[in-house]
């Protein structure tokens, strides 16, 4: 395993870097910001929201490769980020995890999976 550097903000895909370098119970807290999954040619789409109350102003949907996923691999993508996150947490960790009203529902529910009902 690689040696992490201390004190360090690492920007790196987590399911490549903390495999490689991070060890079990390590890690204090992780905040953490998933592709979203709602690139416009996905199933899983946000509309300009503009006219909805609470959502701020006008603005546009991204469209890029790395944001593009079945429900299917995106649900496993989650999942593989929860379970890596899970073992490199310390005990007494926090994790935070940004979503959107999309998504959210995915990672909770596999949060849920993992982790209380098996």
């Amino acid at each position: 395993m690689k040696k992490m550097p201390i004190n360090s903000i690492i920007n790196e895909d987590c399911l490549i870097f903390i495999p490689k370098c991070i060890p079990d119970e390590s890690i204090d807290i992780i905040i953490t910001d998933p592709p979203y999954g709602i690139s416009s040619g996905n199933k899983l789409s946000m509309k300009n929201v503009k006219k909805q109350k609470g959502f701020g102003g006008d603005w546009n949907i991204i469209d890029e490769d790395w944001d593009t996923f079945s429900f299917q691999d995106y649900s496993i993508l989650i999942k593989k980020m929860l379970k890596e996150s899970h073992r490199v947490l310390k005990p007494t960790g926090t994790m935070f995890v940004c979503g959107t009203y999309r998504n959210i529902g995915i990672i909770n529910g596999s949060f849920t999976y993992l982790f209380i009902y098996y």
